[in-house]
């Protein structure tokens, strides 16, 4: 904490408007250990005046219940990619962003910082670089329906990773291995970059929600000449 205090006052002295996110948590381990550590956090921005501008978390949609935390933080402190097994359980809860992103707004709330945006600065549907899942159209399901449930409850979601080509090394040279990535590691686009771009059609035509329900959202043109 007195870290981040010293790099706020530097920066601040001399990029006066820098807009500051904080704090990077993971909303599965907010989760499952509770509110305190955020709320160490924002308490000590509160007395140091170094409260940031936005709020940004992660979520890997894991469930770290299933497994004892030492054993989950040396998963993922390793090369994840040579593993043989995932590093974390991913969930079993289809809307775990919404309901991880709530609670973080609700202890926001407390403190009287509802207002401050809030983003997903690290999101993906798993923490593991050969989930085969990654290079099917589930992919695609997953992005489409977490932006469209969440869009409008926080400021900004940021995938991860744009590409399989990372400083993650992959064990093996299979093609489709289950990168996160949108693209694999020679370029080819996959499912995730296709519902992006499907994401983006919508934003650009300026589309009108004409109905919505588990799974499904109807969308319509302002002239309602297109569905």
């Amino acid at each position: 904490m007195a870290y981040y205090e010293r790099t706020y006052r530097g920066v601040r002295k001399f990029v006066p408007d820098a807009q500051f996110f904080g704090f990077g948590l993971d909303t599965g381990f907010l989760s499952l250990d509770g509110s305190g550590l955020l709320e160490e956090l924002l308490d000590y921005c509160r007395g140091e005046d170094c409260m940031p501008d936005a709020f940004g978390f992660q979520c890997f949609s894991c469930d770290y219940s299933k497994v004892s935390r030492i054993q989950t933080e040396g998963n993922i402190s390793v090369n994840e990619s040579g593993m043989a097994d995932e590093p974390a359980c991913v969930s079993r809860d289809p809307d775990i962003l919404k309901r991880e992103m709530a609670l973080c707004k609700e202890i926001l709330g407390r403190y009287g910082l509802q207002d401050v945006p809030v983003y997903v600065t690290e999101w993906n549907s798993t923490i593991w670089q050969n989930d085969l899942g990654n290079d099917t159209c589930f992919k695609a399901a997953f992005i489409m329906k977490n932006v469209l449930e969440n869009c409008h409850g926080i400021s900004g979601i940021a995938y991860t990773h744009l590409t399989d080509h990372s400083e993650r090394g992959v064990i093996h040279s299979s093609l489709f291995h289950g990168g996160y990535g949108m693209f694999t590691y020679n370029g080819i686009a996959k499912s995730g970059y296709y519902a992006c771009q499907f994401l983006t059609i919508l934003g650009q035509e300026k589309g009108v929600i004409a109905a919505k329900g588990d799974g499904c959202l109807i969308t319509r043109s302002k002239d309602y000449k297109r569905i």
